[in-house]
């Protein structure tokens, strides 16, 4: 399965909380009990330097695999950034990828741009 585009914003100087809810073709949630999620932010696909690195096998590590809503199964992967780490963006747009491990199986879930909404009260 190709990896699902999404692209979203990030307000500067603001608390980030997204989520984002792994289905199958049939829409059904998908059990991520027992995976690890990760998360890049990078100023373009071949950049060396990363912009942000969130990982949910780290306690507090940006990135958490959660209860779906409504339901008993860890389908969704919510992403946190706090208000101090966003107001350090200073990125006009950038690419991110998210993917799932259990075992030795790497799955790329969700690519996309991100854009930075630049604050003005700080």
């Amino acid at each position: 399965m190709a990896a699902g585009q999404y692209n979203f914003a990030i307000e500067q100087g603001s608390t980030l909380i997204k989520q984002f809810t792994y289905k199958d073709s049939n829409g059904t949630v998908v059990n991520l009990n027992g995976y690890t999620a990760s998360m890049q932010i990078r100023s373009d696909i071949n950049s060396e330097t990363k912009i942000a690195d969130f990982n949910s096998s780290i306690l507090n590590g940006g990135l958490s695999i959660i209860p779906t809503s409504g339901s008993a199964i860890s389908g969704t992967i919510q992403l946190n950034i706090h208000a101090e780490s966003s107001s350090l963006y200073t990125f006009e747009t950038a690419v991110y990828d998210i993917e799932i491990k259990s075992g030795d199986i790497v799955t790329r879930l969700l690519q996309g741009r991100i854009k930075l909404s630049k604050e003005v009260t700080r």
